[in-house]
């Protein structure tokens, strides 16, 4: 198996905080829709299949916060 999910968490639990401090958005959304474990070399790298799914879903939030700026 190659998340542990109670891991990623602390993990990410750890890089939020330090985001939100310095007052940016922690996106993960591993949380809401979490990518499959198939898209994922080992807890803290994706594949190239998994980096091109996860660049598609940013890129789409972010055309949406860009166009929503003009």
């Amino acid at each position: 198996k190659v998340m542990n999910w109670k891991q990623y968490q602390q993990n990410t639990d750890i890089l939020k905080r330090t985001v939100q401090e310095r007052g940016f958005d922690f996106l993960d959304y591993n949380l809401t829709s979490p990518l499959g474990e198939e898209y994922f070399y080992d807890i803290s790298h994706t594949l190239d299949e998994g980096g091109e799914y996860f660049g598609h879903i940013l890129f789409k939030d972010t055309q949406k916060l860009l166009l929503s700026a003009l």
